[in-house]
């Protein structure tokens, strides 16, 4: 447990042994979600993996935040940890490139599908999104958000495939209500994260200040709107190693970790 410099609690996991690793997590992702990546990664690093605000042990979120917040959150742990390496992944990866930019001694930075593209190609959706949470329709909102974005439970984007709209939604209010299941529960943190891209994505062209190693990281099974981001970013980082894992997509980190973890200890561990 780390205090932030507004005194907010942040949680971490630790495993394994090396140098210092610190991985931040994307939408509806906890320190927990990463459990399998850690350990693929503990032989060779020591691996901090963060609980963004919002979730798991950490505190909640405070009025007025945003990425500068998200950015005084990592230090704290960077500070406690004293890792030096930073693995982002999606708004998390948007995070670890804005850190890296802002904070001393951060000698690796890997953005994984850093969503900077999102509200160009998927405005409606965010709009949408944003309207049936104020108006309380959770269960709208999870639907558009996975259905728009390809985000929210494994179960859920499966379904996706296999049924319409309405069938979705009548099947997230049945296990919010009857089972217990709470879908519900990381739904607050999307908000923020969508206006932590958005922040993010303004004025790309500071992140050609970036020195060190940076790796630019993504899948051949993302969406175009995703991996587009990654050729953006390379062009403003003419020296950044860019690598398209060969079916990875952009919930591999969680999902399929063992995928990336070549590519990761290559360059974690030059």
């Amino acid at each position: 447990m780390i205090t932030s410099v507004d005194g907010t609690t942040i949680g971490c996991r630790t495993t394994g042994r090396g140098p210092g690793v610190l991985v931040i997590p994307g939408p509806m992702e906890g320190a927990g979600d990463f459990r399998e990546l850690a350990e693929a990664l503990a032989n060779d690093f020591t691996v901090h993996v963060l609980d963004r605000r919002g979730r798991g042990e950490s505190g909640p979120h405070r009025a007025g935040h945003g990425l500068r917040t998200e950015v005084e959150d990592v230090r704290a742990v960077l500070d406690a940890t004293g890792a030096q390496r930073l693995l982002g992944v999606s708004s998390g990866a948007v995070i670890a490139l804005e850190a890296t930019l802002r904070l001393p001694g951060i000698t690796h930075v890997v953005a994984y599908e850093p969503p900077i593209d999102l509200a160009k190609h998927k405005g409606g959706v965010l709009a949408r999104f944003e309207q049936e949470v104020e108006a309380g329709r959770h269960p709208e909102a999870v639907v558009t958000i996975t259905k728009g974005l390809g985000l929210g439970p494994l179960w859920l984007r499966v379904m996706l495939r296999l049924a319409p709209r309405w069938v979705l939604v009548r099947a997230v209010r049945k296990m919010v209500a009857e089972e217990g299941k709470d879908l519900l529960e990381g739904l607050p943190t999307v908000r923020h994260d969508l206006r932590i891209v958005e922040e993010g994505s303004a004025n790309l062209t500071r992140f050609g200040a970036l020195r060190g190693h940076v790796l630019l990281i993504g899948g051949t099974w993302s969406p175009s709107y995703l991996t587009g981001g990654l050729y953006a970013l390379a062009d403003l980082l003419p020296h950044a190693e860019k690598i398209l894992v060969d079916r990875a997509h952009h919930f591999s980190a969680t999902e399929s970790p063992r995928l990336l973890v070549p590519a990761l200890k290559g360059f974690l561990g030059a």
